[in-house]
């Protein structure tokens, strides 16, 4: 059985759109504007096992933002996130 390990990095871009109607009915949050769509770059680094039919992927994101996702007329917020992500597969031919 021959074992393949491949590490890799990557950068690119993404779009999120926003799929509620708004912030919050509160009256609080009356003067934020949340804002339809958002962009930023990504960058992402991990490696992957391959044994046989089987692959197991480990790699982590992190997005850094170009647009605001909730804004203030004194203020705009941005959606920095990072996660760690695990995948499992399985080869059918």
């Amino acid at each position: 059985m021959v074992s393949k390990t491949e590490l890799f990095v990557g950068t690119g871009h993404y779009m999120n759109g926003r799929l509620g109607n708004g912030v919050s009915d509160a009256h609080i949050f009356d003067e934020f504007k949340a804002n339809a769509f958002n962009w930023g770059g990504r960058i992402e680094a991990g490696f992957s096992e391959s044994q046989g039919r089987c692959k197991i992927e480990l790699y982590a994101t992190y997005l850094m933002p170009f647009s605001a996702t909730v804004s203030t007329p004194f203020s705009s917020w941005n959606a920095r996130s990072w996660g760690a992500y695990v995948s499992i597969g399985y080869r059918l031919k």
